[in-house]
């Protein structure tokens, strides 16, 4: 952050009113719903319904960078997508090169 102020904590977030157990639950769906799609495979993420019933959460408000002229450009959804091609090429990479033999 180049307008914030040093030592401060600022949360990165879409700003988006949910708890921790709802957060885990929107995070792992959309996991399930990109690994579908690369993969053709079928996962399913189901909550256990004595996490549902935990409701308890911290909402991680994104109003101090917001102040500071920030804005979220990426749903969660994009940025999870982007983070797994990123390390998807990584490993790519790491598969090509390969250690020389010691023979």
């Amino acid at each position: 952050v180049r307008r914030g102020e040093s030592g401060e904590a600022y949360n990165v977030s879409s700003g988006g009113d949910l708890g921790n157990f709802a957060a885990v639950d929107e995070i792992a769906s959309a996991m399930a719903r990109i690994v579908n799609e690369q993969n053709g495979t079928k996962v399913c993420v189901k909550m256990p319904e004595l996490m549902r019933a935990r409701r308890a959460g911290i909402i991680l408000e994104n109003n101090k960078l917001k102040s500071l002229g920030w804005q979220p450009r990426y749903s969660l959804e994009e940025g999870l997508r982007a983070t797994i091609k990123k390390f998807q090429r990584q490993n790519e990479r790491r598969q090509d090169v390969r250690p020389a033999s010691h023979a």
